[in-house]
């Protein structure tokens, strides 16, 4: 369906599908498109940045498809400022950020 962005909210946390990683993602991470019903882009910040290093002929700094799509849901996470090396859940993390 044209315009459509899949989204979902699991206890209060809000999640977009990033076509890019094939997974759902804090919908943080996602710039704005206000053609599509939820309002975000149907692929996340960090996939837009390697689709226009692609366009532009720049290498990808990962070595398998695998390392970068797990480079990228890391590096989405620690620019919204979550600790990945902590004791603390990334869900537990997001309901302290916004005091939920």
């Amino acid at each position: 369906m044209k315009g459509f962005v899949r989204y979902k909210v699991e206890d209060g946390v809000e999640f977009c599908w990033c076509s890019g990683h094939k997974e759902y993602l804090p919908c943080e991470g996602f710039g704005a498109n206000s053609r599509n019903k939820n309002g975000k882009h149907n692929y996340c910040k960090e996939c837009v940045k390697m689709n226009d290093r692609k366009q532009k002929g720049e290498p990808i700094p990962f070595g398998t498809v695998n390392q970068f799509v797990e480079n990228q849901k890391n590096n989405i996470l620690k620019n919204l400022g979550y600790d990945l090396e902590g004791d603390v859940s990334i869900h537990q993390q997001f309901l302290k950020k916004h005091k939920l």
